[in-house]
């Protein structure tokens, strides 16, 4: 009897065990791993990447492989530590992959976890901002900040680029450069003079903020003629060995120089491009240079331009242009300012239709050079000083009725009280010059 109930406990503990055993089984649990992500430096490669974190409810050695990965062979992993290793440091360029991804299976022998495992690449500033060499063109003559152009340059890192101006050949003085987009401007306008520069250099550099480049832009001057459309005459003033003012224009407008007891044939002087022998000038201090030019070759037409260049030597009042009777140019300098007023006085007809004009007080350049220019067209007069329309009217005598006979004389220098001081470039248009040309007059030379 008690043989037979040691054999029944002992057939009862085996049963105990084997349920226990079976059960431990049954409820096995799978390994616990996240999704996680690791930085990187593309400049600062390591060899360890880092540990991916990966737990077992049942405390088993867990085993790490990966599934695969966004780049083939870029990461390795130890499969009994889950040390993240690079494999092809090739993969690690930003300028070719911002992340890679990999899918790690977690393991404990019989149960197994994935995870997406993400690695993050940092940019490092290790390529300079790409530039080459340039080629602008501006006609000369322009207005101070005018554009000229934009730097073109690229940064493969996609960084914000600054510019600057390291140097000009064959001075500093040309160009104004945007630091934040790299536009180009007109820093000093008298510079674009295509008779004396036909281009100039700079060298340009660019910067990522961190590494720079270089390159060299070429500004070319395009040359700009005085208009030739309607040209009656052009006096350049720098040949005194006739008894007359040579018209260059080819259309041989030729004007005598009026000899007398106040006037005589011209002394040369520099003129208002700086040239020397360029420019008319009082013969001596008793006399005048005055010439005439014949009206007949605009006394017929609606509109007109008269130019020139004129240097005041003395205070105070004088007739510049004057026909004798209908139409007169007077200046007025001021002895304690040096200021400058130009008067155009039409002599006919009633006083409120007659269209005089004028440009008071402006102030005069160091060279102590004034470019004027008279333009009619129908009823319309215009006064420009130095390239800028100063003033306008719309009540005018015509300017045709100068010379109703076809042979009245417009004296340069005037006839009664004279101009006194140098003249230079006088240019004569049967129409109206717009208000580009007329710029272009107050800055060509001879």
């Amino acid at each position: 009897m008690k043989d037979s109930i040691k054999i029944n406990i002992w057939h009862y503990l085996v049963i105990i065990i084997l349920l226990f055993s079976c059960s431990k089984d049954e409820v096995n649990i799978p390994p616990v791993v996240e999704n996680q992500e690791f930085i990187i430096s593309e400049g600062n490669l390591i060899a360890d990447l880092g540990t991916v974190i990966a737990t077992d409810p049942d405390n088993e050695n867990l085993i790490f492989s990966i599934v695969s990965q966004s780049v083939s062979n870029a990461i390795a992993i130890k499969e009994n530590t889950g040390v993240l290793q690079i494999s092809d440091a090739t993969a690690f360029d930003f300028e070719i992959n911002q992340s890679l991804t990999a899918i790690v299976r977690v393991s404990d022998g019989s149960a197994s976890a994935e995870a997406t495992i993400t690695i993050k690449i940092t940019d490092e500033i290790d390529q300079a901002p790409l530039i080459s060499d340039q080629t602008f063109s501006i006609d000369e003559n322009p207005a101070q900040d005018d554009a000229i152009g934009t730097i073109t340059a690229t940064d493969a890192q996609n960084l914000p680029l600054t510019y600057k101006i390291l140097s000009e050949t064959p001075a500093l003085g040309f160009l104004n450069i945007d630091a934040n987009n790299g536009n180009l401007v007109v820093k000093e306008f008298s510079n674009y003079d295509y008779e004396k520069t036909m281009s100039f250099t700079a060298k340009i550099e660019v910067s990522n903020g961190t590494l720079t480049s270089t390159a060299t832009i070429t500004i070319n001057i395009n040359n700009i003629s005085p208009p030739t459309n309607g040209l009656i005459a052009h006096y350049q003033m720098s040949d005194n060995s006739k008894n007359y003012a040579v018209d260059s224009s080819g259309n041989n407008n030729h004007a005598d120089f009026d000899i007398s007891t106040t006037t005589g044939i011209p002394s040369l002087t520099t003129g208002f491009d700086n040239q020397q022998n360029h420019a008319f000038t009082n013969p001596n201090s008793a006399k005048n240079v005055v010439f005439k030019h014949n009206t007949s070759t605009i006394s017929q037409a609606n509109s007109f331009t008269i130019s020139g260049h004129i240097k005041i030597s003395e205070s105070g009042n004088g007739y510049l242009l004057d026909d004798g009777s209908l139409f007169q140019l007077l200046y007025l300098k001021n002895a304690q300012t040096g200021s400058v007023s130009l008067y155009v006085y039409f002599k006919e007809g009633p006083k409120e239709t007659r269209g005089n004009i004028s440009a008071e007080n402006f102030t005069v350049k160091s060279n102590g050079w004034i470019h004027f220019a008279i333009t009619q067209s129908g009823d319309n007069l215009k006064l420009y000083v130095d390239g800028v329309e100063f003033n306008s009217t719309n009540a005018i005598t015509p300017f045709h009725k100068l010379s109703s006979d076809g042979n009245q004389t417009l004296r340069i220098g005037s006839q009664s009280s004279l101009f006194l001081g140098s003249l230079d470039n006088f240019i004569i248009y049967d129409r109206r010059l717009s208000d580009a040309e007329v710029k272009i007059l107050s800055l060509e030379e001879n």
